[in-house]
Formats: C-alpha cells, sequence, structure tokens
C-alpha cells in the first residue's frame, strides 16, 4: 500500500510541475487586421519554388529564443510552412501542431483531405511561379526578429495558382532594460490568402508537445478569430475561394496574430559562490522569486562583458557547480528568472565575480596514515605546503589548528580539514577522513580447571580484549549444550544441570566480533576444556 501511495504521490508532483512549469494558456493571445507585411531585402533562400514534400536545412535563428521555457537557436521549415524548433528537422509531410516532444510553430497548414468527399489531396507545394520560403534577421543584439517567409504557396500540391503569403516572426529573448518587452513573441502575419480546395483539417497554432497545457491553436469560424484552450487541436474548414478570416490585400490591413509570453514577476536575486568540494569548480547559488518563472537560466563571461549561455535550471532549484574552470581566470555570472519566452532585468545582486585563486575549491588533499585509534591515538598526514590546517569536527566545531601536516587523533570521528595559503585567498583545499577506534582482538582459551577442588582454579573463564560481541558455548562429549553466556566476564562452575559435571573433556566453541585494520572482523575458536577432579 505504501509503494502505491509514494507512486501516486510523485506522479501529482510531477503533474504539478509539468502544469505549472510550462503552460501554453500563459502566452497572451491577440490580433487584429491592421498590420503590414515585413519586406525583406536581403533574405536567405530555405526552400526553392517548384518544390513540395521536403525539409529544409537545420538554420540559426540568429538570436536566443525561449519557447515554452526551452531555449533554441535553431530551426527548420518543411513545404507546407511548418516550422520546427531545435536540431531535429521537422519531417517532411509534417502539418500538424500538438505533436509529442516537438515544438512547432504553424502559421497555417492544413491536413490531407477533402472536407466534402474525403479523397487525399495531398502536401502544400512552394509555387513554381515566384514561389519561395526564405528568411531574413532585423536588428542588432539584444532587439533581433527573425522573420521566415512563405511566398506565393500552393495550398496544394495539385494548384496552380499563387494560393498564400505568409510570415512567421520570433523576437529575440533578452533581458531589460537593454532589450525591448517584445522577446519571446511569435508573430503570424498573413498577405492574400486563398485556397484552390476545401479542407476540414486547416490548422493554426503553437506547441512544444502533446498534452493540453503544451498546445494552443487559432480558431478562425469566429469573427474575430480566437484562440481558446482546448483538449484536442483545433480543425478549421475551408471553401474553395478567399478565406477572409486571413486575407489582406495591401499592408495597413493584413491580419496578425500574436502570442506574447508573460513577463517575469521578479528577478533572480543574491547570487552566490561557495566551495564547490572540487578542483576547478565553484558552487553558485542564489534565489529565484519569480512566482510565474519556469526556471532560472546563467550566463558566464571571461572579459565581464561578452557573456555567452551556461544552463538553464528547472524550477525549484537554484543551485549549479560549474566545472573546468581555470584558476587565474575571473569569471562573471549572471542569473535571471525565465518565463515561458522571457528573462527578467538583472538584479543588481544577481551579478558575480568569481576567481578561484582567491575563493572555491582547488583540490582534494589526500590525508594517509592509520585512521584508526589503538592505544590512545591515532596518527595522519597530509600535503606540505600549506600556511594553516584547520580540522572541523561532524559538527563543524574547530578541533585543532596548526602549520604541521600532521594531525594526532584520539576520538573517533569523521573529520574535515580545510588548509589555507595566504597566497592563495580562502578555501582553497579540502580533505575528509573518518578515524575508528579499532584494536586487533585478543582471545585465549584456557584448557583445564579443577571446580570442585582448587578454590583458585574452579571457574572456567576466557581471557579477552577488544570484542563487541561474544558467544562460548560448551558441549559434553555426547554433543549436549552443559554451558552458554553471551558474558566474556561470565565463566563456567562446572555444574550442569544443578550437580557438578563429572571430570571429562569438553569442547569450547566462542563466536566473537572485532575490528582489524579499521574492519568490522567475525571470528570463530574452539578448544578442548578439560574438567579435572
Amino acid at each position: 500500500m505504501k509503494k502505491y501511495f509514494c507512486l501516486i504521490v510523485f506522479s501529482y508532483f510531477l503533474f504539478l510541475y509539468q502544469a505549472t512549469a510550462q503552460e501554453a494558456e500563459d502566452y497572451a493571445y491577440s490580433t487584429n487586421k491592421t498590420s503590414s507585411l515585413i519586406v525583406l531585402n536581403n533574405p536567405t533562400v530555405l526552400i526553392n519554388a517548384g518544390a513540395t514534400n521536403i525539409t529544409s536545412a537545420v538554420t540559426p535563428i540568429g538570436f536566443e529564443f525561449w519557447f515554452m521555457g526551452v531555449r533554441y537557436t535553431s530551426f527548420t521549415i518543411n513545404a507546407n510552412g511548418a516550422i520546427q524548433l531545435g536540431t531535429n528537422p521537422i519531417v517532411p509531410a509534417g502539418n500538424a501542431y500538438s505533436i509529442p516532444d516537438v515544438a512547432r510553430i504553424i502559421a497555417m497548414s492544413s491536413g490531407d483531405r477533402n472536407a466534402t468527399t474525403g479523397a487525399v489531396i495531398g502536401d502544400w507545394r512552394v509555387s513554381a511561379n515566384g514561389g519561395v520560403i526564405h528568411y531574413q534577421v532585423f536588428g542588432n543584439a539584444p532587439n533581433r526578429t527573425l522573420v521566415v517567409e512563405c511566398r506565393n504557396m500552393n495550398l496544394n500540391f495539385q494548384s496552380t495558382s499563387n494560393d498564400a503569403t505568409f510570415q512567421i516572426i520570433l523576437y529575440e529573448t533578452a533581458p531589460l532594460p537593454n532589450a525591448n518587452n517584445r522577446g519571446g513573441r511569435i508573430e503570424f502575419r498573413y498577405g492574400r490568402v486563398r485556397s484552390s480546395f476545401e479542407s476540414n483539417s486547416f490548422r493554426i497554432g503553437i506547441s512544444s508537445g502533446s498534452n493540453r497545457n503544451q498546445f494552443r491553436g487559432v480558431d478562425i469560424s469566429t469573427n474575430p478569430p480566437t484562440s481558446p484552450i482546448t483538449d484536442d487541436i483545433i480543425e478549421n474548414r475551408i471553401g474553395v475561394g478567399v478565406i477572409t478570416a486571413l486575407d489582406g490585400d495591401t499592408d495597413g490591413n493584413r491580419r496578425v496574430f500574436v502570442f506574447e509570453p508573460p513577463y517575469p514577476n521578479a528577478q533572480a536575486i543574491n547570487l552566490r559562490s561557495a566551495c564547490a568540494g572540487e578542483a576547478g569548480a565553484v558552487l553558485l547559488n542564489w534565489e529565484n522569486t519569480a512566482s510565474n518563472a519556469v526556471g532560472s537560466v546563467l550566463y558566464r563571461s571571461t572579459d565581464g562583458t561578452n557573456f555567452t549561455f551556461l544552463t538553464q535550471i528547472p524550477r525549484g532549484t537554484t543551485t549549479y557547480t560549474d566545472r573546468g574552470l581555470n584558476v587565474g581566470t575571473v569569471y562573471t555570472y549572471r542569473v535571471f528568472s525565465v518565463t515561458e519566452g522571457k528573462l527578467c532585468e538583472l538584479h543588481p545582486t544577481a551579478q558575480l565575480e568569481v576567481d578561484l585563486s582567491k575563493s572555491g575549491i582547488l583540490k582534494k588533499l589526500e590525508i594517509t596514515g592509520r585512521p584508526v585509534i589503538c592505544n590512545g591515538r591515532a596518527e595522519l598526514e597530509t600535503e606540505a605546503g600549506y600556511d594553516t590546517y584547520e580540522w572541523y569536527d561532524s559538527q563543524d566545531k574547530l578541533v585543532a589548528s596548526s602549520t604541521n601536516p600532521r594531525i594526532t587523533f584520539r576520538e573517533a570521528g569523521t573529520y574535515k580539514l580545510i588548509a589555507r595559503a595566504d597566497s592563495l585567498g580562502a578555501c582553497v583545499s579540502i580533505g575528509e577522513v573518518t578515524v575508528t577506534e579499532c584494536c586487533s582482538p585478543v582471545l585465549v582459551l584456557p584448557n583445564a580447571f579443577t571446580p570442585h577442588s582448587t578454590p583458585a582454579n574452579n571457574i572456567f573463564r576466557v581471557r579477552h580484549e577488544n570484542l563487541t560481541k561474544f558467544r562460548m558455548q560448551i558441549y559434553n562429549r555426547w554433543g549436549v549444550l552443559v554451558f552458554e553466556t553471551d558474558n566474556p566476564e561470565e565463566g563456567w562452575n562446572g555444574y550442569f544441570q544443578g550437580s557438578p559435571a563429572q571430570a571429562d573433556a569438553y569442547q569450547v566453541v566462542v563466536e566473537y566480533t572485532g575490528c582489524e585494520d579499521g574492519k568490522i572482523i567475525r571470528g570463530k575458536k574452539q578448544g578442548v576444556l578439560n574438567l579435572l577432579e
């Protein structure tokens, strides 16, 4: 029952994380019909005229773009006008959003069956008459935009007319105040939009997966078009002719759909560094106070000016160990809250310089010697060359500090070492050792005693040292147990069942536990005991 309960609780929190970490409904949707197409004056061709059932090469976006809480720097597009973010190319026939674990942005596409007859009508085509899919990056960092234009598209590979032109626009994700507030925005802008065929699966939408909270579509059957949150993909029905909800013949009168991610409602603050416990590494920690953030983003610089993306940390985690660093290089870190598509403004306490020659862990020290206390002490040694050696117990209490790399312990326990050198600043090298109390066991079995005559030798006892567990059993020649004890101080008085045992040879069996070279050992010793008159 406990296993099922844990599974249910884990599943609940996993669902809760997924449901709150990346929400398609957090994108603010808006639309108007007062937009214009952007003129591409120096575009790069992705797919040429006449192409169908083809995918472009993986292409750089030209900047960082966060979508549904994930950073992307590349994309592909196919002849259906469907974009997929990331380095995995979209399939040539891809025409739908809401695909598991795939980030897709689709300004318009359609299925492959006629709305009335159900006949297969096939993929779209880049028109052979002036058609092209091309792109251009506009602006300067941190306010760049990517415009991908699908010009003169045949909305079915059998079409002979230039049915549609549309643009997908992505806005660079970057922190304010240097960046504008449109970072992470997605826009669909439409020019002339007509269809030569009927379809009941005309799709417009964005998605990062197939779960309900991972996609969002557009319903063009309403006026103006809406973007409700639905359980399934929105399949619009279109007929032959002008698609009125999208069509716009002149600039200033063109349809645009805008998907705007939320801005972080608070900043990441109090970025700090600490000893990471390993060479060439630093442990970073901070506070992310944004309740709508999907996580935190770290950037790093070696000149304090030019920062590159380091990593993204999921919501609920605010620590990161940066490894592979060089002593002598000064690293500058910045941390930001990130939502589905936007970074917060840099807080004054969210930038930090780290110099491993002044802070952090340079190396782990080897501690040599025998970490075993026997006869009252254990003598250990570590690497020489440091100015001070500080030893702390498991409660972080300082127990010894000296300039000597040698140390004597008289109590068992786990001890931490911090070795400091004035020339290297604080906390430079560390070590740890566990000291145990461990002396070799001693066990001697006498071979005779006189319980019924000589008072000085009338009790049979073993001689022992350093035993942690003990069990002794004595048997007569017929295998009958005549005496047993768990106490090494307790001996046999020579009686059995209330009467003196007869003079004879008896078998003694002792099982014991002790310590040898810092390890627990278990032993067994046997002998013959002569009971004399």
